[in-house]
């Protein structure tokens, strides 16, 4: 049976498609080889330019300008074979190696179009220890248009360590070296041939590498369990090394990724690991982070639930022997044949916020989506959005980075995490896989949901916790991420939150006073408009301060990582409790607390409910009878603007009149003009009963008086009462015996208290009237009958004692009406003539 035939032509061509749909030069590849020195134990990696070996080797291109890779891994036997193969994976079964499709390293071919490799461990044999690499070379490892390039000598093998040695690049036995001779236009003339035609000298690669490299390595160190140092280095003409920028982990109270390990001993049992570490660059900039690791428990998985029997002590490795699951060629390390494995992905996510100062004028926030390492350097890659990278303004001077890791299946271009749009849409639904294509799907959605966005909340926790970051600092942190595209997601932001919130919690005592994370459902968080008087505000101190610790108190400006529903709303039990311990002496003697009870209210509820309006009523009235200074009516008008109109009352006059009443129990608030609001004015009527009960006290008062101008205004006030009442005749008859109405007694020419009762008696003796237009005939009825008793009422008088029509001017009939009583005329015949003219006339008309 015949195979596939291949040549040098082919490997080229899968070269030049990886490297140009898969791989990106510059930064991304250095991420490659941090992540392969990591998977190599690496604690320590160098890597830089130099110009080349020049005569101390023969190989052509150890002569050229190269960049270097060093670490001190551990480099074995089947590592030595991996090197060679391409598109093989050697560690497709080995799950400690987070490498998953063996293509990475190959992404060095963006530089070069051959390389070296020389190494040194325990498990190398004398002729392992070092390899040149050409992609260009036939079966026999022959390069028929550069013959030049050939395998690589003892002694050039020798010279390479000889020049790290002398270097102080290599410090240890044990050692792995990339060497990559830097493609330049003079070894590839047009006519030959190249894999990319992309040329490059000793200063320009260095622009193929991104200004802030060591922060952005610096970045990646968290999510790696060992390497701890990274350096840069230029050696110089004189065979010198100088360093560029080094970057170190410190050791101290250190904790990075325990997951994953190679023998899956914890068998994929829930098991949370807290992250945290300072991280040094060139001994001056800090990057600190903390964060948590979690393998996500099996009782998350209700969509896998029922695509296979298994206990949930190892549903995780029964999973990957489904027949959906997605498999992967290998090569067995112990006799080389090749096998089918399951594609390696654990149940394993993290979170991971780090901080640092910001070199730019304005901080960022940056969000980015990881399998181990980040999957996109930017926002846009080719002019399109992506799902795996964010960056939002932040105030202050620090740069935040949040890292969102899951051991996640990616797109086939390796660029993308699988599905992740369609996850934070929430268009992805749960479903039991029906083939490999819905496995990766359902594996992502639950990692990311589940898992990752899970540990978000307590990942931000510990970094503020361990950290100790200021208010300011996590409020800058909250506030951009509420901008974020990831809170925007429903789906991200439920999951997130599923459990608990972060939340900036006031409290009376200083040390209580901060950013807490807080259970969703056990903990009821209230609002508030800012921080309140505590001694002022009892109520709110003892909800604070209550000994279950259930109740806690936020502002409303404060940028809260908390449930859309949340934080809970104040019930009118609540407001009506704070209300009731108020005291007005303390309220009403300062322009800050009426401020706050008016914020307090505007805040808490929309409208506030007839039980609110009542306490607050009773407030209020105790407030305006301990008189208000002038300085404080207009935040009073605001406070009492607040009471639907319908409930208050307006008071006119002088405000010794207000001071007379303000006192009394009524069902309605009573507020001097002083305070009424300019807009949404008081309309509210009195009843009865709270009529009766503020004349009763009116007329006491004003019987209690000696001074007719406090008789007259108290007058005045009792009309606007009559005024308010829609009964006036009932009213006057509460008050029958009282002398509270002002008239005026024609016939002695002067004002007069009289009574209900003796008005009404005057008005059957037709001797009462409302002064009208017409004075001339009083004047002559009081002149021909000197005996009779003229008393008239202003006509404010009239429209506010009496009903309209009640109370007649003194016209024509009424005068008729007196003559019929055959009252005594005066003695004189000529004085009775002016008043007979006048009827004539008037009957004539």
């Amino acid at each position: 049976m015949a195979n596939f035939k291949t040549r040098p032509s082919a490997f080229i061509n899968q070269l030049k498609h990886l490297l140009k749909e898969r791989y990106q030069e510059g930064f991304p590849i250095i991420k490659e080889i941090i992540q392969n020195a990591n998977d190599g134990k690496a604690a320590k990696l160098d890597f830089g330019v130099v110009g080349g070996l020049g005569d101390k080797v023969e190989h052509p291109l150890l002569k050229s300008p190269a960049l270097f890779f060093v670490n001190d891994g551990e480099f074995t036997s089947e590592d030595y074979k991996a090197i060679q193969y391409f598109g093989v994976d050697f560690n497709a079964g080995n799950k400690e190696k987070i490498g998953k499709f063996g293509l990475g390293q190959k992404s060095i071919f963006h530089f070069c179009e051959a390389f070296f490799f020389i190494a040194n461990s325990p498990s190398l044999s004398k002729d392992q220890r070092g390899l040149f690499l050409n992609p260009w070379a036939e079966s026999d490892g022959k390069d028929k248009k550069k013959p030049e390039w050939t395998e690589l000598s003892d002694s050039d093998r020798k010279s390479l360590e000889e020049f790290l040695v002398q270097t102080k690049l290599i410090e240890q036995e044990k050692y792995f070296v990339l060497w990559i001779p830097i493609r330049q236009t003079e070894n590839q003339k047009s006519e030959e041939r190249c894999i990319l035609a992309n040329f490059y000298t000793l200063e320009s690669i260095n622009k193929q590498f991104p200004d802030d490299m060591e922060q952005k390595i610096a970045s990646l160190l968290p999510m790696l369990r060992y390497l701890k140092e990274v350096r840069y280095w230029r050696i110089n003409t004189d065979d010198e090394p100088e360093k560029q920028f080094e970057i170190i982990v410190s050791d101290k109270q250190l904790k990075r990724f325990l997951y994953p390990t190679k023998d899956d001993g914890f068998n994929y049992k829930e098991n949370t690991h807290e992250l945290r570490g300072t991280i040094l660059v060139n001994q001056k900039k800090r990057l600190i982070f903390a964060g948590q690791e979690s393998i996500l428990s099996v009782l998350r998985v209700d969509s896998f639930k029922n695509l296979i029997t298994s206990s949930n002590n190892t549903f995780w490795t029964d999973l990957q022997q489904s027949e959906f699951w997605s498999k992967r060629s290998a090569i067995d390390e112990e006799n080389g044949e090749d096998i089918i494995v399951p594609d390696k992905s654990i149940p394993h996510c993290a979170v991971i916020f780090s901080k640092n100062k910001s070199q730019n004028k304005e901080a960022k926030l940056t969000i980015q989506w990881a399998v181990f390492l980040p999957m996109a350097e930017s926002s846009n890659q080719k002019n399109q959005q992506i799902e795996e990278f964010e960056v939002i303004d932040c105030k202050g001077d620090q740069d935040y980075l949040i890292t969102l890791h899951g051991y996640l299946f990616l797109d086939s271009g390796r660029k993308h995490i699988d599905a992740l749009g369609d996850i934070r849409q929430g268009k992805l639904q749960d479903k039991i896989p029906e083939k490999e294509e819905e496995m990766i799907q359902q594996w992502n959605k639950i990692l990311v949901t589940q898992g990752t966005l899970k540990q978000f909340i307590f990942s931000l926790n510990k970094l503020v916790e361990i950290h100790k970051l200021s208010d300011i600092q996590v409020n800058n942190l909250c506030e951009s991420i509420t901008h974020s595209k990831l809170w925007e997601s429903c789906v991200y932001r439920e999951n997130i939150l599923e459990t608990h919130q972060f939340i900036y919690c006031v409290h009376p005592k200083k040390n209580k006073t901060g950013w807490q994370l807080l259970e969703v459902n056990h903990n009821t968080v209230l609002t508030l408009p800012s921080v309140p008087d505590w001694n002022v505000f009892l109520h709110l101190r003892q909800l604070a301060e209550s000994e279950d610790e259930k109740y806690f108190f936020t502002l409303s400006d404060s940028p809260n990582l908390c449930h859309k529903n949340k934080p809970d709303k104040w019930n009118e039990k609540h407001i009506l409790d704070v209300l009731d311990v108020l005291k007005s002496e303390n309220i009403f003697t300062k322009t800050e607390h009426i401020d706050y009870l008016i914020s307090f209210l505007k805040s808490s509820k929309n409208e506030l409910s007839p039980k609110i309006q009542d306490n607050l009523r009773k407030l209020l009235k105790e407030g305006l009878s301990m008189g208000i200074a002038k300085k404080l009516e207009l935040k009073m008008r605001s406070l009492i603007s607040m009471i639907n109109p319908d409930r208050r009352f307006k008071i006119n006059g002088d405000s010794y009149i207000f001071k007379l009443i303000c006192d009394l129990d009524l069902s309605i608030l009573l507020i001097y003009q002083n305070f009424e609001p300019k807009t949404n004015q008081s309309k509210g009527k009195l009843s009865s009963e709270d009529t009766k009960k503020l004349l009763n006290c009116i007329l006491d008062k004003f019987e209690e008086a000696n001074d007719d101008k406090i008789k007259r205004d108290i007058y005045k006030f009792i009309q606007e009462i009559f005024n308010s009442s829609s009964n006036k005749k009932e009213l006057r008859s509460n008050f029958e015996k009282s002398n509270f109405i002002l008239v005026y007694n024609y016939k002695e020419q002067k004002d007069q208290w009289y009574s209900p009762e003796s008005l009404r008696q005057l008005q059957e003796q037709k001797s009462l009237f409302k002064k009208g237009k017409d004075k001339q005939i009083v004047k002559l009825l009081q002149k021909t009958f000197p005996d009779i008793k003229l008393i008239l009422t202003a006509p404010d008088t009239a429209e506010s004692i009496f009903d309209k029509g009640e109370l007649p001017e003194c016209s024509l009939d009424e005068c008729l009406d007196i003559v019929k009583t055959k009252p005594n005329l005066v003695e004189q015949p000529e004085q009775r003539l002016d008043l007979l003219k006048y009827l004539l006339k008037e009957l004539i008309k």
